[in-house]
């Protein structure tokens, strides 16, 4: 496939399987052996198969049910297709990640890298501000018990 066919590609995704909710589509775009890479994911490792892809793209959907990508701007070149996006929506449906819905609006820019094999997505990557992210839908950023007991220890060592 022309690196335009692979873009086209990725532009279905985004506006019939993303903001149009048809993941039967996703069997056709990826190979087998997809696998999608995103900076929010604690192991780092990947998740493999559409079938990983399709949950991923129902949970998005279930908690923003009026979920719309727009691509800003394409840089495509061989088997890579580069998209720099925004994602709007209102966090109306069910809980996302443990935080319940409460009307949030969400506004996020971030780029998506997908790798092609022949006429599918072999590789996906996607990049985002998780942090600015949990922001916006009211999440409290409370650290972990590890950073917890540094920041007592070295308060204690601080007074003596």
């Amino acid at each position: 496939m022309s690196p335009e066919d692979n873009q086209r590609t990725v532009q279905r995704f985004y506006e019939e399987v993303l903001n149009g909710g048809n993941v039967d589509l996703i069997d056709n775009m990826v190979t087998k052996d997809h696998r999608s890479w995103e900076t929010t994911d604690p192991v780092g490792n990947g998740k493999p198969g559409a079938h990983n892809l399709k949950r991923w793209v129902l949970e998005k959907r279930a908690a923003f049910p009026d979920i719309e990508v727009i691509v800003d701007e394409w840089i495509v070149q061989g088997d890579f297709v580069v998209s720099r996006w925004t994602c709007r929506g209102t966090h109306t449906g069910e809980d996302f990640e443990g935080i319940p819905p409460m009307g949030a609006k969400i506004n996020v820019m971030g780029v998506a890298i997908d790798r092609f094999e022949g006429d599918r997505t072999a590789e996906s990557w996607l990049f985002f501000d998780g942090l600015d992210f949990a922001k916006q839908l009211g999440a409290s950023m409370i650290p972990g018990p590890r950073v917890v007991k540094q920041i007592m220890t070295n308060r204690v060592k601080s007074l003596f």
